[in-house]
């Protein structure tokens, strides 16, 4: 099962249109908060093993004043159970896969389970970016600034070796 990641406008749109539909466990975060980044190992565990089938969202802190319905957020990590489009609860409990699944089901009951309009997310394209190719023009720069380096100090060592030999000749006669 996927996650609708809310980190572009056009996820935003998408999330505003879906998530009126259907059991939606959303999850509002930011970057910067010690525990949505404790979280994310626990979540993305969650994704695989929802066994409820509800859909899930990530919401990130600059998108959350653009969601339609108004969501209830004061602090993060904020997680609230939606039922078309209307929230019905905040979770508060222990940040794991089973006690996710655990409040999930005894949330809800049977008729909304089957009655879920499950959202399929597309996967997202990711673009090709330009900075590719500067990355490894600039690494080869580097390396090649690395071997004259490397060079260089070879000299110093072999002129300082050098000269360490004629002063021991002098030293003799």
């Amino acid at each position: 099962m996927s996650c609708l990641e809310v980190t572009n406008d056009d996820n935003l749109t998408k999330f505003n249109e879906e998530h009126k539909k259907g059991v939606w466990f959303v999850w509002f975060y930011a970057e910067w908060c010690g525990h949505c980044v404790a979280m994310i190992e626990q979540w993305d565990y969650f994704k695989n093993s929802n066994k409820y089938g509800v859909n899930l969202a990530k919401v990130r802190d600059d998108y959350i004043a653009q969601v339609n319905s108004n969501p209830p957020v004061q602090g993060y990590p904020t997680i609230l159970l939606y039922k078309n489009g209307e929230v019905v609860d905040s979770y508060s409990g222990e940040r794991t896969p089973e006690a996710f699944n655990n409040y999930i089901g005894d949330n809800l009951d049977q008729s909304e389970l089957s009655k879920n309009n499950v959202v399929k997310l597309e996967p997202s394209k990711k673009k090709k970016s330009k900075k590719s190719k500067k990355s490894k023009k600039s690494k080869k720069s580097k390396a090649g600034n690395n071997n004259m380096n490397t060079n260089n100090n070879k000299k110093k060592s072999k002129s300082k070796s050098k000269s360490k030999k004629t002063k021991k000749s002098k030293n003799k006669k």
